[in-house]
């Protein structure tokens, strides 16, 4: 059953203060755990995979080593 926005908020106004504000707290607490699942990515490792792929074969260890040794030398 869907009841129309305009007769809702007529229906709120007629509700007492404390009624009303309790009713605000619990709209409160939907829309922000709503917004909480909207903004989870859902599989964040999933997102990510294959970011970080070379063009080519991965670099030997001994050319990773040669590669840092020449990077600290020239700073």
């Amino acid at each position: 059953m869907t009841i129309p926005y305009p007769a809702v908020v007529e229906n709120i106004k007629q509700l007492p203060l404390e009624e009303q504000l309790s009713l605000l707290e619990t709209l409160s607490h939907l829309i922000r755990s709503t917004l909480r699942q909207e903004a989870k990515p859902a599989n964040s490792r999933a997102n990510l995979r294959g970011i970080l792929k070379p063009d080519g074969a991965l670099p030997s260890e001994e050319a990773l080593k040669n590669a840092y040794a020449d990077y600290l030398i020239e700073r």
